[in-house]
């Protein structure tokens, strides 16, 4: 998939770079990019220098190193095209691909089938969205992207992008950006939904429940028109602090995300509505226990009865937290996460 993004990025500028005159249209063994400065090789050897013939081109092997890749950051030779392409597809795959792709492939601890992360999903995409927003106008100021900047500092200006020089490789990490941030919204926003938005409660991240359920009572008490939203009244406001998301952590020494929870909160609900929401079939037997939990401050685990009070314990020594544990794991945990529509 990261290949067909960069595809389509490059179809969307129509430009390839440029094939010189003087190698064969098709030929794959001599597609170069000119240094931005005369290359020379003129260092003194104390070994015969050999060479070796491919088609039209004559090449002399590296000997800074086992590979041509080597030292190609200082080297003086003209730098093959293609190793921008695979340091900036390699770059971006180690920042965003690759730690997406492996959480889709996590199983949910209820569910214990891959395919069922429904009650992650509107906080998955929100660290997706947070991590690709902006991005298009500053991937240069990325540390990860230093060695790729490096190496096209080394290509020639040719007066235009399309021209297939340093402007054009310059150029394409904003287009892939811009691209990916359009396919990451068009597969990913439905769990802004009003449909999807309640499968949040599944996912038993304390604070972020805890902020769903304040934000539905708040749609109960404030007495909203039908064209308002909570978000829109003074009378209500998203806590605004830090949080960490321990089943969204990628790999043991990187610690899990941390984020601002008001931030979080603003974007999930961003496209929902909560008149829509008041009426979602699966809440409308706990809106008791909704605005229990939205008093609790994010110190209840759904799944986790030794942190269930004993207020919500009913006259058959039943937890209110127990039956809207089962029908989140029956009704919403089951749901597959791929193939959802709002």
């Amino acid at each position: 998939k990261a290949h067909t993004y960069a595809s389509t990025a490059l179809d969307l500028m129509s430009i390839r770079p440029p094939v010189p005159d003087d190698v064969a249209e098709g030929d794959p063994t001599a597609v170069f990019v000119a240094p931005a400065t005369e290359a020379t090789d003129t260092a003194p050897s104390s070994s015969p220098t050999s060479t070796e013939t491919t088609g039209s081109t004559t090449r002399t092997p590296s000997t800074a190193g086992t590979s041509p890749v080597a030292d190609w950051p200082n080297a003086a030779r003209p730098v093959p095209s293609f190793f921008a392409i695979a340091e900036f597809i390699t770059v971006w795959c180690e920042l965003f691909f690759t730690p997406h792709y492996e959480f889709m492939k996590k199983k949910d601890p209820r569910a214990q089938r891959h395919g069922c992360l429904s009650g992650h999903m509107a906080v998955r995409y929100f660290l997706l969205h947070d991590a690709l927003d902006g991005m298009a106008d500053n991937w240069q100021q990325h540390p990860a992207f230093q060695r790729y900047l490096n190496l096209i500092e080394r290509y020639q200006d040719l007066g235009e992008a399309k021209l297939g020089g340093r402007e054009y490789f310059f150029a394409v990490p904003g287009m892939f950006a811009k691209e990916y941030l359009r396919v990451t919204r068009k597969h990913f926003s439905q769990w802004q939904s009003s449909a999807l938005v309640p499968y949040v409660f599944a996912g038993d991240q304390p604070e972020v429940s805890s902020e769903l359920a304040r934000y539905i009572v708040a749609g109960i008490d404030l007495d909203l028109d039908v064209d308002s939203q909570p978000q829109d009244d003074n009378r209500f406001t998203f806590r605004d602090k830090q949080i960490t998301l321990p089943f969204h952590q990628h790999k043991d020494d990187d610690g899990p995300p941390t984020v601002s929870l008001g931030k979080l909160m603003r974007f999930i609900v961003e496209r929902a509505d909560i008149h829509m929401i008041l009426q979602h079939e699966l809440l409308e037997e706990y809106w008791h226990l909704l605005r229990h939990m939205a008093d609790a401050g994010g110190t209840i685990r759904i799944y986790d009865p030794s942190t269930y009070p004993a207020s919500a314990i009913d006259e058959d020594g039943d937890s209110y937290y127990s039956c809207f544990a089962d029908m989140c794991a029956a009704r919403m945990i089951a749901h597959p996460s791929h193939n959802q529509e709002a």
